[in-house]
């Protein structure tokens, strides 16, 4: 099985022209099912203002609600943003159980 990642995908661009945001820094605080602070991802956007960032989940990844909220701190030119909160739901992995079953 693969190991599981945070992966965070998103799109920063000026609000009244649609321009991209190219080369700014966006923070991503991960928080845990239980409430608790998880690891806060960095990511840089590129020429189309997107930024993506995966870094490895903890195994086994407990399940509940994880939730990430996009920041962007502002230039010279560009006002603070947020993106707001997102939550994913994590659900009990899958499992499986085999029974051989022999008579003689």
């Amino acid at each position: 099985m693969a190991p599981l990642n945070f992966k965070v995908t998103g799109n920063l661009s000026e609000t009244a022209t649609g321009e991209p945001l190219v080369g700014e820094t966006v923070n991503i605080p991960i928080t845990n099912p239980d409430g608790s602070a998880g690891p806060v991802l960095t990511a840089v956007t590129d020429a189309s203002g997107n930024y993506s960032v995966s870094v490895p989940a903890p195994d086994p990844l407990p399940t509940g609600a994880y939730g990430a909220d996009a920041t962007f701190g502002g230039n010279a030119d560009d006002q603070p943003a947020d993106s707001g909160l997102v939550v994913a739901n994590v659900g009990p992995a899958a499992t499986e159980l085999t029974l051989n079953f022999q008579i003689g």
